[in-house]
């Protein structure tokens, strides 16, 4: 088989899996990983564009890496709405892992069913015909042909390679063999970046907490310390400020939440966290009282450092503003028809740009997992010392009763002897007087 590169290079490659893997294993950086990709997939399949697709959380697609013929426009960093592949088409392209179009222009050929028999279900068929609209869609754009083959990791659509062709290009089964059986090893690959980097990141923020909480044992007044610590903390997740609330006391670090604020801060951190991490990016979107400080305070991760909900740190983000680049304008258009309203692929993919204000960097699932390390360690450091506290207290009480009822025993023996002394002078007084009175007498 005869394999090229986008650098013009060609090579005679008999088997070319073995090789495209292996190039595959060796990258462990996933910005680099995904540019192997696209230069490998273009080189076997010879598309005149391969792309790596992913998915953003609200289903929206940003193209971030691409491999294309040097006539084309670039794609690379435009981002597309989530109408664009609706969920009906992501579960299908979770369930097949290859959908092909040999040629946008087919004619599809009706299914003959028998009577009295269920609906076959196509949904798995190489040959299964797709949506007319998404046939419109690729027609919009130019292309002709294309081949989209689905990125899964842990059961989740994650992303895509999606190939575009600007004439007819059908794609035969060994060679779909092929990139199917590559395309998984790439999400493996995925997969093994991606826990690495947890790792580092655990073993990162271990040690960070470990250094900053190697004293606590021994430490008396725990809310002091941890007030004094709170600089140390910060550099624990990628904020622009900190602040810990603990035994109903504020104290910042950076850019912390400015004092008109800080009670919201604290009721938004009873009510949305309690006791769970509770995190947000647009803040102003739900809770327009920090609309005047967005500049410095756009987003906020809280942290519950105790069982109760009752102490917290807070890690804050300033906005940034960010112009994304649309591939067209992302708004879904409709047009009636006998059957209501349908859904219009877009007649334009010119580069459409929206400035987004008052969010702030998203907070990443790197950065939940270290602040559930922070809470955990933080729970049982402050655990501990509330034990302490109730151990010392309890002392403390046993040692006031002890000193008590000792101090009883002894002010009753003290009385004990008052009373016996004051009999005695009582009883001595009494002979005195019978003594003087039988003078008296005599």
């Amino acid at each position: 088989m005869r394999t090229c590169f986008s650098d013009a290079s060609c090579y005679q490659v008999s088997d070319p899996a073995p090789w495209m893997m292996d190039r595959v294993r060796k990258t462990t950086d996933i910005t680099r990983l995904f540019d192997v990709v696209t230069m490998l997939m273009r080189g076997l399949l010879d598309y005149d564009r391969v792309m790596v697709y992913r998915f953003a959380d609200d289903w929206s697609g940003k193209v971030v890496s691409e491999a294309r013929a040097l006539s084309l426009e670039s794609f690379l960093g435009q981002h597309f709405p989530s109408a664009d592949i609706p969920a009906q088409a992501r579960e299908l392209y979770r369930r097949s892992p290859i959908r092909m179009i040999g040629d946008v222009g087919y004619t599809p050929v009706p299914m003959v069913e028998t009577e009295g028999l269920s609906a076959l279900d196509m949904s798995l068929g190489q040959l299964r015909s797709v949506s007319p609209i998404h046939c419109e869609y690729l027609t919009n754009m130019g292309v002709r042909a294309s081949m989209s083959i689905s990125i899964v990791i842990d059961g989740a659509l994650w992303g895509m390679i999606a190939c575009h062709h600007y004439s007819p290009r059908i794609l035969p089964i060994a060679e779909r063999a092929v990139v199917q059986m590559f395309s998984e090893f790439f999400a493996l690959q995925i997969i093994v970046i991606l826990k690495t980097t947890r790792l580092q990141v655990a073993e990162r923020t271990h040690g960070l907490i470990e250094s900053v909480l190697r004293n606590a044992a021994s430490v008396s007044d725990m809310p002091a310390y941890l007030r004094g610590q709170i600089s140390r903390l910060a550099p624990l997740i990628q904020s622009d400020g900190i602040a810990i609330w603990i035994d109903n006391e504020w104290t910042g670090h950076g850019i912390s939440a400015p004092k008109d604020v800080q009670d919201q801060f604290v009721e938004l951190a009873l009510k949305k966290a309690g006791t769970q991490i509770w995190q947000s990016d647009h803040l102003v979107e739900d809770h327009p009282w920090i609309a005047a400080h967005t500049a410095h305070v756009a987003g906020v991760l809280i942290i519950p450092i105790s069982p109760q909900p009752q102490n917290y740190v807070f890690l804050f983000r300033r906005e940034i503003v960010q112009t994304i680049n649309w591939g067209g304008d992302p708004q879904k258009t409709y047009e009636h028809g006998p059957h209501g309203p349908r859904l219009t692929p877009r007649q334009s993919f010119a580069i459409w740009k929206e400035q987004v204000h008052e969010r702030c960097l998203p907070w990443s699932s790197f950065d939940i997992e270290a602040a559930a390390q922070l809470r955990s360690a933080l729970i049982e450091v402050m655990g501990v010392y509330h034990q302490q506290q109730l151990s010392e207290r309890a002392d403390a009480d046993l040692r006031q009763r002890m000193l008590n009822e000792e101090l009883n025993h002894r002010v009753k023996n003290i009385l004990a002897v008052v009373q016996s002394l004051i009999g005695r002078l009582w009883i001595g007084t009494g002979r005195s007087r019978t003594m003087s009175r039988s003078c008296a007498g005599g």
